[in-house]
């Protein structure tokens, strides 16, 4: 069985020299004290100066794993070995302590013993021997631990032996063939079965019998092994059948019941005699150490076997050289555990990042949850890979890994805490002389960032725990970290770091930009950040008139949220945005609103949102009201994560300008004491902000759209008979409402386009958390997913070189999802006029997946990743730079004229299915020529006429458009133009006059031809429509004759119709 003692030790209080007299007395207080944890923390801060708890901790559960010290409950005792040193105080027990739970102390005095030797030499002595050791770190740790233990001198780089070190080589017949392993727990023989219970219950062991006189349990596996430790039942004719107190019985079966007291089928049975000699007095109860193929080949006996314990600790026949050992039975015990495999699930890096706490840093290790995520991949670290510290705006050190990952259990499985699995790394920490600040390096590592897993983003660093490094990066950082500063450097006149973040960026350039600082409590700051505005009470409505687009603010949240029933937070500043268009609100979106049922309509939109917060732990789909006050109060705590203190921010402010951080007003600008502008406090407090912010798209991408469409304000300056107007709205509206892309449908001039460019305006106006803006764009023949989607283009690099660089450029539909300048998610309904002139399959059949809602991977590669088209489900964490999310509330709308249907492409099922028809019709005629028939027509056009600004026809003017409109429309059954076009007749008409004289007739006949003639190519019926419009007194037929000749290639005959 494998030797999984482990490798590295700790250090302990004192240094060299006083170490040991630390632990003697240390040892001594627990002895007669009996200490709770806190006593502990108390007794080291006031003996040695503390270090911190999580100090004090790491060395318990070492001397706890070296049975120097145990733990019942938060209850501290001497183990075995503490109470042994307690009565003697000789070093010996303490290096026995060592070698129970550590590897390479026999390495170390086994070579000195031959001659001295160097670190190097025996660093390479460890390494040859044991897998798992570090290379360097395992050597200094154990020399200090022989140094203060009195065992060996190291003068320069050299060790030797001392006298006390080569009677303990002898002692220890290191030397010889035969070497005394010392037991590793050695507890009381009373305390035995309660060890064990402990044992299997920290290790999810099944326990299936405990009694005083014996204790089983089931190891599972394919094969499930029943083992059973207990003392023996002696028969005897005077005192009948009794247990012998001074033997231990060890039975191992497949079967339970072959474990029962006189059952014949154990397969072994070893009896251990606990009353012989060993190293020390009292006893230690010992226990036999062997492994499962020992037990196969003592299988076979046909009785128990009494096996006697040597004075050096060992056993006789047929395990001679096999310790006694409480460690080596619980080795048995946890056999699956210990042989479980850990596997990396990323591929390793040159170097490493982590953000951590000041607990493990102090404590020198690292720990993350067995997820099968990126973040918390740590099995993949080895021995000797270096691991960058990230803490609180600064690179402080790096661990050395000096144990590769295990598997731990936290938690104490109670009602509150439970237990759960996490990984662990032990690891030796160095510190930097000084830590670095992220601002000094942040250009240098975004230079020379991997295209995934990579702690730094263009507007910060990523808030999740472990990252990849490249090898660029790492080397500059050891360089930058260990470099000794210069006594003599002066610091003040040094020129400040560039610290490259877009506010700080935008500050600079924009010299009239105002900076606010707004206080809030935190639940209001979480509904805020989730709809990426802030509310402005009607006592502040002077800021939010004031206010202008590019104006910045610095983000406070106060300790106590409006909701009293939530938990306080850590008052701090948080985050900083740049203000958008102020707009109104009509939805409740606060507490406080809905408390008071008082909306706050004003609002301030945000365009770019920075803030320091757990992005993970903040969920932006669901609304605050319809969260528990559990679920909001850790959503308040990952809100108001790595902010900065308001003691800092105070300190950040008299340190910048003299004069305080403004605590107490909401909305309030920063001035100096003349009353300008005050711009040296907002850039400390964004400088010490920006290594912790991440970027927010400004639009909540998460939300789907449950707002409303104003009929009233869309259809202003248009006119619709009837309610059809209304009635487009509703249906649009209800189409966005399930989810639906639209396309509306018609003839040609019916205001489709007017209609969706004024929805996708409206969108991005009264809804700014939800939509960035819109585009139009007009559909070809010759689009094909290059045009939509997008492809490989030549770089700005490669210029004429065929062989130059090819960098995927997104295309329409990409452009939309995000920004190309800031690479940050947006939101913009795209607006495809005259869809069905475009082939659907060729432009669009790589988006059919993502139109049903599905995520979709692109035939094209940004550094070496693939294209990803996420629906916001199949999104984790914020989108890197080759995901593009398609927000819940994206849509495309779209048009098609049904005039020119039959010339173009037709859509396939696949892609109607995907959208909403909504019709929009031209408007309908009577049939006659009566005076009833007349008097319709002339009502229809002096209503569309009052809805156009600027039109001011004559009757004659009117009427002769409107007739040319009715016989347009009526001669083909579908085939009709839409009030648009005639609207551009009338203006032509009312402004165009003849140089010779004002000729109605002229006039009216060009603007039929400028304005329906082209309509009309390709429209099969082109030239009964034309016949009909000729029949209009107000047009010349002759004219008209050689215009459709020359422009449609069909002829009239004008005079067989008169």
């Amino acid at each position: 069985m494998d030797d999984d003692r482990r490798m590295s030790t700790d250090r302990f209080y004192g240094g060299v020299d006083n170490r040991i007299s630390i632990l003697q007395e240390f040892l001594a207080f627990v002895g007669d004290e009996h200490p709770s944890r806190k006593a502990l923390y108390e007794w080291f801060d006031h003996n040695t100066g503390g270090g911190g708890e999580p100090f004090v901790d790491r060395n318990m559960g070492f001397f706890e794993s070296l049975h120097l010290v145990r733990f019942e409950g938060e209850t501290c005792r001497l183990g075995v070995y503490g109470e042994r040193y307690n009565l003697t105080h000789d070093p010996f027990v303490v290096l026995q302590a060592l070698r129970s739970g550590i590897k390479g102390f026999d390495t170390i005095l086994t070579a000195l013993a031959d001659s001295p030797q160097t670190d190097e030499e025996i660093q390479d002595l460890i390494v040859a021997e044991f897998d798992a050791a570090s290379t360097g770190t395992a050597i200094k740790r154990h020399r200090e631990w022989l140094q203060a233990l009195g065992y060996l001198t190291h003068e320069g780089d050299t060790n030797s032996l001392t006298k006390a070190g080569r009677d303990a080589v002898e002692t220890l017949n290191l030397l010889s063939d035969r070497i005394v392993i010392p037991p590793a727990t050695g507890d009381a023989t009373t305390d035995w079965i309660d060890v064990l219970r402990q044992h299997c219950d920290k290790h999810g062991i099944r326990i299936e019998d405990s009694t005083l006189e014996g204790f089983q349990v089931e190891i599972p596996g394919d094969q499930p092994t029943h083992i059973r430790v207990h003392h023996p039942f002696i028969d005897d004719s005077h005192t009948g059948t009794h247990t012998d107190p001074e033997f231990l019985q060890i039975s191992v079966d497949s079967e339970h019941n072959a474990l029962e007291r006189d059952a014949a089928e154990t397969i072994v049975g070893i009896v251990l005699n606990t009353d012989t000699a060993d190293l020390y007095d009292p006893v230690l109860d010992d226990f036999l150490y062997f492994t499962e193929d020992l037990l196969s080949e003592a299988a076979s006996a046909s009785q128990n076997i009494e096996i006697g314990v040597a004075d050096d600790g060992t056993y006789d026949d047929p395990f001679t050289g096999r310790s006694n050992n409480w460690h080596d039975l619980l080795a048995i015990l946890t056999h699956e555990e210990r042989t479980r495999t850990i596997e990396p699930i990323t591929e390793p890096a040159p170097y490493y990042w982590v953000n951590q706490g000041e607990q493990e840093i102090d404590g020198e290790y690292l720990q993350a949850p067995t997820d099968d995520l990126f973040q918390y991949d740590l099995p993949k670290l080895t021995v000797g890979d270096i691991v960058f510290s990230y803490n609180n705006g600064e690179i402080v050190g790096y661990h050395e890994v000096v144990e590769p990952a295990h598997i731990i259990t936290t938690g104490d499985g109670d009602d509150d805490v439970d237990e759960e699995e996490h990984y662990r790394v032990e690891t030796e920490f160095t510190r930097f002389p000084d830590p670095l600040a992220f601002a000094d390096v942040f250009k240098t590592l975004w230079e020379h960032r991997l295209d995934q897993y990579y702690p730094v983003n263009a507007g910060g660093i990523n808030q999740q725990y472990f990252y990849n490094l490249s090898e660029a990066a790492g080397e500059y950082l050891l360089k930058q970290g260990t470099q000794q500063p210069a006594d003599d450097t002066e610091t003040d006149d040094e020129e400040e770091p560039d610290i490259g973040h877009p506010v700080l960026t935008h500050l600079d350039e924009q010299s009239d930009t105002t900076v606010y600082k707004l206080t809030a409590p935190p639940d209001y700051w979480l509904t805020a950040i989730e709809y990426r505005g802030i509310p402005v009470e009607e006592t502040h409505a002077d800021h939010w008139r004031d206010a202008s687009p590019g104006d910045i603010a610095i983000f406070h949240a106060q300790q106590t949220p409006s909701n009293t029933e939530l938990e306080t937070q850590d008052g701090v500043v948080f985050g900083v945005g740049i203000f958008g268009h102020p707009y109104q609100k009509t939805e409740y979106w606060l507490h406080d609103e809905h408390e008071t049922d008082q909306l706050i309509e004003r609002v301030i939109g945000l365009d770019r949102v920075f803030i320091t917060s757990d992005i993970n732990q903040l969920d932006f789909t669901t609304s605050t009201r319809a969260k528990s006050h559990a679920e909001l109060n850790d959503e308040l705590t990952a809100l108001t994560q790595n902010g900065l203190t308001i003691d800092r921010v105070q300190e950040l402010c008299r340190e910048a300008s003299g004069t305080e951080f403004p605590t107490q007003n909401t909305f309030v600008t920063f001035r100096s004491e003349d009353g300008t502008q005050d711009r040296s406090r907002p850039r400390a407090i964004i400088t010490a902000l920006a290594p912790d912010l991440t970027e927010l798209s400004p639009v909540n991408y998460e939300k789907a759209f449950t707002g409303t469409l104003p009929a009233d304000e869309l259809l202003d300056g248009l006119y619709f008979p009837g309610d059809l107007g209304e009635t487009i709205i509703e249906q649009i509206e209800a189409a966005l409402l399930a989810g639906d892309h639209v396309i509306l449908t018609g003839p040609p001039g019916t205001g489709k386009t007017e209609i969706v460019e004024r929805v996708a305006t409206h969108l991005a106006d009264a809804y700014p958390h939800l939509y960035s803006g819109s585009e139009l764009t007009t559909a070809t023949a010759d689009w094909s997913t290059f045009d939509t989607v997008g492809g490989y283009m030549p770089t700005e690099t490669s210029g004429d070189n065929s062989d130059g660089d090819l960098a995927f450029t997104p295309g329409i539909i990409l452009n939309r999802l995000k920004d190309t300048q800031t690479d940050v998610q947006s939101n913009e309904p795209v607006i495809i006029d005259e869809l069905n002139r475009a082939d659907i399959d060729k432009a669009f059949g790589q988006l059919f997946t993502l139109f049903s809602g599905q995520s979709v991977q692109l035939p094209f590669t940004r550094n070496d990743r693939e294209i990803e088209l996420l629906t916001t489900d199949h999104l984790d964490g914020l989108p890197a730079e080759h995901q593009y999310v398609v927000p819940d509330s994206w849509r495309i709308f779209a048009t098609m004229n049904t005039y020119d249907k039959t010339s173009l492409y037709e859509m396939s099922y696949a892609f109607m299915r995907r959208f909403a028809f909504i019709r929009v019709p031209a408007p309908e005629f009577s049939t006659g020529d009566d005076d009833t028939a007349r008097d319709e027509l002339t009502s229809e056009m002096d209503a569309y006429i009052g809805a156009w600004d600027g039109l001011d026809p004559s009757d004659e003017e009117r009427d002769a458009i409107g007739q040319v409109w009715k016989q347009t429309n009526q001669a083909v059954e579908d085939r009709s133009i839409g009030p648009a076009i005639v609207r551009d007749m009338l203006a032509y008409v009312t402004n165009r006059h003849t140089g010779t004289g004002d000729d109605l007739s002229e006039r009216v006949t060009e603007a039929v031809i400028s304005y329906i003639f082209p309509q009309l190519e390709g429209v099969p019926e082109r030239k009964q429509i034309i016949t009909h419009i000729a029949t209009v007194d107000a047009t010349d037929s002759d004219v008209l004759r050689t215009a459709a000749s020359d422009m449609l290639q069909v002829t009239i005959d004008t005079e067989s119709d008169s």
